[in-house]
């Protein structure tokens, strides 16, 4: 469903989830583990994974779409960030802040800044608004 890079965290998480254990079950009875790659909205880097060939097998398979009159679309959501993109580690203030124990939320090591090459643990969470600089940032990151 997706094309862009997830990563272990969110995978993990995503193996863990009962409900998608669930629907997995319903719609594919013989699904295993090495099935699952990662949710598509929970994106690890904005890059074509090796799994689908990266960016030279994305563009065959336009090709082989365009031979046959089809286009290719990709959806671009910079807040589909998952627990496993950089930013999380590197530029927490992107993300809504939260109090130790908030449900919905996850603990992350993050480089502060201020420390220089010290690490230091924030609460972000999971659901809720994010900042519309993390949206410019995404599209100035992903688009040349």
């Amino acid at each position: 469903m997706g094309v862009w890079t997830s990563g272990p965290r969110s995978r993990a998480l995503a193996l863990q989830d009962s409900g998608l254990r669930a629907a997995f079950n319903k719609v594919l009875p013989d699904w295993t583990e090495d099935d699952v790659a990662g949710s598509p909205y929970a994106i690890g880097a904005y890059e074509v994974p090796a799994s689908l060939g990266g960016d030279a097998g994305l563009k065959a398979f336009r090709a082989k779409l365009n031979e046959r009159g089809l286009k290719l679309l990709l959806d671009f959501v910079p807040n589909h960030l998952g627990l496993d993109h950089l930013w999380a580690a590197e530029r927490p203030e992107l993300f809504v802040q939260c109090p130790p124990n908030t449900p919905g939320s996850f603990e992350q090591q993050t480089k502060s800044a201020s420390a220089g090459s010290h690490t230091a643990r924030t609460r972000i969470s999971r659901r809720g608004p994010i900042r519309s600089n993390l949206i410019t940032g995404a599209l100035k990151h992903a688009l040349p």
